[in-house]
């Protein structure tokens, strides 16, 4: 019997391995798109760079940012994310100027002075030159 228990326990502990695994996977890839969509809200010079084609359309761009605060609040009841609190206020005003913005259109000024104080929440700083001269990572 004791082994037994050993067993269901061991297969209990990989059971919540791996769930933590994707979780902290499925974190990983929120906080890096909402930080990507961000740095190009940020940076109007980065925006204008994207195909003609990009991937941000004010739909998944709503529900990756929803994901997002939903994220950081559920950590933060949980007892950590706290560092990260300050980005949801400039995070619900970008999802906010969302419905008024059409992706084949620069972002409007509300939107892009709230994508830079989501960096200004985060600790980050403006890159060189500031936010209008930012040309975006060199693969860019």
């Amino acid at each position: 019997m004791g082994h037994l228990v050993h067993e269901n326990a061991a297969h209990d502990d990989e059971e919540r391995l791996e769930a933590a695994k994707q979780r902290l996977s499925r974190m990983i890839g929120v906080w890096g798109a909402t930080f990507n969509v961000m740095a190009a809200f940020a940076a109007p010079r980065v925006f204008a760079k994207l195909p003609v084609e990009h991937e941000m359309t004010p739909e998944r761009i709503t529900v990756l940012l929803d994901d997002y605060i939903q994220m950081i609040t559920a950590e933060q009841a949980g007892g950590s994310g706290d560092e990260l609190l300050h980005t949801l206020p400039p995070t619900r005003i970008v999802r906010s100027q969302l419905a008024e913005w059409r992706s084949s259109n620069p972002p409007p000024a509300l939107l892009v002075h709230a994508a830079r104080d989501f960096f200004t929440a985060f600790g980050w700083s403006e890159p060189d030159g500031g936010w209008d001269a930012w040309e975006g990572p060199p693969e860019l």
